[in-house]
């Protein structure tokens, strides 16, 4: 598995237009968690700091639910 790291890095964008400070630290390699903000890889349950994020900064979303969301991870995370 790559570093969380060299996950972030892959959705950064080129210009930064608005930096948001909500993301905790992640946790040790060796604990299994589903607050992992940009691992699209699989869907993790109760991934609530990705999608209330995405539910805020696009209204297209606002009524769906996490469940709905999760599929569409990776393209929401490139769209961030």
């Amino acid at each position: 598995m790559d570093s969380y790291d060299d996950v972030r890095k892959q959705y950064r964008p080129k210009h930064i237009k608005v930096l948001m400070i909500a993301e905790s630290q992640p946790p040790a390699a060796n604990v299994q968690s589903s607050r992992q903000f940009y691992f699209a890889d699989h869907i993790r349950r109760e991934d609530r700091l990705f999608t209330n994020t995405i539910k805020a900064l696009y209204p297209e979303t606002a009524e769906l639910t996490e469940a709905q969301i999760q599929p569409d991870k990776e393209k929401w995370l490139r769209r961030f």
